[in-house]
Formats: structure tokens, sequence, C-alpha cells
């Protein structure tokens, strides 16, 4: 399905620490400055009538090579394309990654398992499972994850689904992820939110996309002990997701970043923190889901559907998305 994509901020309120913005109506015809094309198509999703109906793919980050990797959360098949995509997708390998993918500072790929609940390292030339780091089911609904860029430290968090998946109210940091013997810390607990994603600026501020009972907010953490989290936008949580789902981030060197928001309603949602309070645009309406998204070395805004992913440019065809570049890690995005 294509995107029906707008670039308004009428009808929109962002309010800092928990007001509600209200999700725009689904464009009938672009009228914006971006358009979405399909790269890849034909992926699998779960079917209408399952609690997680419409979950496709998952996990999105380039290599080196700019090579699109990613995963779907179906069949937990590992890809890997050039970003001109494919419309006959078929997985490198199946059973070691489900959703989140991040690199080590040195070129280690780790993946999430959220049925397996444990957290693993993948060869990034064909998925195949180098090692786990925690035995299955110590972390179950694990949707994330992401390496900060000072400490190359990991950092997920778990989802609440019901009876479908019941993670805990936490943040885990990874301290040492590629030594022989990781230590799992407890970063931060907040009863009643759980962590969908995460995602780090350059000076390694963290951003996280943060689900309670009743509203779904872009947040702000600090590295403080405890942490202070200060949330710079939210929208109404529905069913068992959230609306937000997954956050990305625009990098914008020496500057605050802008980060771009998304979930199961298929709308994205970008957030300008320059302005008090942040001020937010909705750049996407009409799509199906969306469970990942990154901006890539071509500037350029990737994102999942459900059976599909997307990439975003201006009508001219050109990016003005700032991709994320972390000393050492040896990949953009």
């Amino acid at each position: 399905m294509r995107f029906a994509v707008l670039r308004v901020s009428a009808g929109l309120a962002a309010v800092v620490c928990c007001s509600i913005i209200a999700a725009p109506s689904v464009a009938t015809s672009p009228s914006g400055t971006l358009t979405a094309h399909v790269i890849v198509s034909g992926l699998p999703d779960v079917p209408p009538g399952l609690v997680f109906s419409g979950v496709g793919p998952f996990g999105l980050v380039f290599d080196k090579h700019h090579r699109l990797l990613y995963t779907d959360a179906v069949n937990q098949g590992f890809y890997a394309f050039p970003d001109s995509g494919s419309t006959s997708p078929t997985p490198l390998s199946t059973g070691s990654v489900q959703t989140g993918l991040t690199w080590a500072k040195h070129g280690e790929l780790f993946a999430a398992r959220f049925q397996a609940g444990d957290i693993v390292q993948i060869d990034p030339t064909s998925g195949a499972l180098i090692r786990e780091l925690v035995p299955p089911g110590t972390y179950p609904c694990v949707s994330n994850l992401a390496t900060d860029p000072r400490s190359g430290d990991l950092f997920f968090g778990q989802t609440f689904s019901g009876s479908a998946c019941a993670g805990p109210p936490t943040i885990t940091r990874i301290e040492h992820p590629t030594s022989a013997h990781p230590t799992f810390v407890t970063f931060s607990s907040t009863p009643g939110t759980h962590t969908s994603d995460i995602v780090f600026a350059p000076d390694g501020t963290m951003y996280a996309a943060e689900q309670g009972p009743d509203i779904a907010c872009a947040a702000r953490i600090t590295r403080s002990s405890p942490p202070t989290v200060t949330n710079l936008a939210c929208i109404p949580n529905f069913g068992i997701f959230a609306g937000i789902d997954t956050i990305a981030i625009s990098a914008r060197p020496n500057q605050t970043p802008s980060l771009l928001v998304a979930g199961p309603d298929g709308n994205i949602y970008e957030i300008d923190q320059t302005t008090t309070p942040p001020t937010v645009t909705a750049v996407v309406a009409g799509g199906t889901r969306t469970d990942g998204m990154i901006v890539g070395p071509d500037r350029c805004l990737y994102a999942t559907q459900s059976t599909s992913i997307e990439k975003l440019t201006n009508t001219d065809g050109s990016c003005s998305f700032v991709a994320l570049r972390f000393p050492g890690q040896g990949r953009i995005g």
C-alpha cells in the first residue's frame, strides 16, 4: 500500500509533558513536499485476526556498503539489499533475528528475538547466529536495540501487549556487549511505562518511544541516576499497541536533532526540538503500520509497512534528512 503524503501542522497540538496530539486525517491525494517510493515489496506479515495482525518488517539498519539490512517478524528472516530494493525478497537466513538490529562500535551486529526472549550476535553478511548473549526467555518482548555512540553499550526496552507479551517496564543496558561476558543492568524502571524503541543522538542523548495505558510519547531521557524523562510530544494509545511504536532521528550536526515517530495508524510525525514547545508536523498519513524507520546514507527516510518498505524523498527526488554517523561504528544509519 502506498503512503499518502502530506506536510502540514494545522490541527496538531504539541505540548511538553503528555499533551495529546490529534492524529491528522488520512490524505486522499498527496499535496505536500514528500513522495513515497516502494523499494521492497512482497514481505510477509501477520495475517488478520491474530494479536499482532499487520506486523511485518522490522529492525532497519544500513551497513558501510549502504546495504539495507532488516528482518521480517513473521518468519524471523534476515534480509540484505542495496537501497534500490527488491520486488522479490528472499531471506538470507531465518531464526536468528526477529525485531531490533543494531551495530556495535566496531562493526559487530546484534539482534533481538521477540518471541525467543533474548539478545544475540549475528553475522552481518548472512544473518547466521554467532552467539546468544543470554539464555532464551531472559528478556521477553524486546522489539528494539540501540547503541550508545559514546560508551558502545547496548540499550533496549520491553513492550507490553497484554496476554500476548508482557514485558517489564524497564530499559536495560548491556555493558561491554562484545566481550565474552556482557553485563546486563537495569538502566531505568518506570511502572506503567514501556519502551518500544530507542535511538541515540551523536552526542549520546537518548530518545525513546514510550508506551502507557492511554498515551504514547516521544521522550528525551537523561543519563543521570536516576534518569530524567522529558516527554516531547504524545499521541493517544489504542488497542494493544501504543500510538508510537518506533522513533528515528535526523542528526543535524551540532544542532538539536529532529525526531520522527510512527506507529500502527500509518502516520509519521516529525518533531522539531528547536521550538518551545516542540513543533510536531505530520509528514505522512494513510499508510498501513510502521514498526521501523531510519534515515539512510542518501539522506532519505526509510519506513516499514506491513508487507513493504518505502523510501520518502522530496518531490524532486532529493532528500534532506541527516543520517547518523557514529565514529568507529563502520556504518551509516
